[in-house]
């Protein structure tokens, strides 16, 4: 059998909305941390925190640039990546809203990233203020300060 043509992709890319932030799930749970301490130990569970929340930004910022960029593979990595370490984290709303972006880019559906830069932007100021009270009180003072500063780098100045 010969082809006539160029190939054409088993699916086309397609233009969605955004999911919607399920905000009844709590922000942080706990029991993910708790057992990494278990099985790692409280030092390591306290710098994966402090690594998740100091990362945060930037990993948000990786997701809305590759939205924005229409790049549906570097979109979908940088939502799976999100969604694991908010998963090891316990932060829980992070991780069910990346859920749903990664089902909808693996279905090939492009979510308005603007519409994604308010929910995660969102989510990401309340993960940095929960998560710097439990970091600083188990580790060194100030760091519920330092959140906060994460906080307003997470959320970009010109925000819809």
């Amino acid at each position: 059998m010969t082809r006539t043509g160029p190939a054409k992709p088993s699916s086309t890319l397609r233009r969605n909305a955004a999911p919607i932030l399920d905000e009844s799930l709590p922000v942080l749970d706990p029991a993910p941390l708790a057992v990494l301490a278990d099985d790692a130990g409280d030092t390591a569970a306290q710098r994966f925190l402090a690594e998740y929340l100091d990362l945060l930004p930037s990993r948000v910022s990786k997701v809305i640039g590759s939205l924005t960029s229409s790049d549906v593979g570097a979109s979908r990595d940088a939502v799976v990546s999100l969604m694991a370490t908010s998963a090891m984290a316990g932060a829980v709303r992070m991780e069910h809203y990346c859920r749903q972006l990664e089902d909808r880019l693996a279905d090939r559906r492009l979510p308005d990233a603007a519409a994604v830069l308010v929910e995660m932007s969102k989510t990401s100021r309340l993960i940095l203020r929960e998560g710097g009270r439990v970091h600083s009180e188990t580790a060194e003072p100030g760091r519920a300060a330092a959140a906060e500063d994460l906080a307003s780098a997470a959320a970009p100045a010109a925000m819809p």
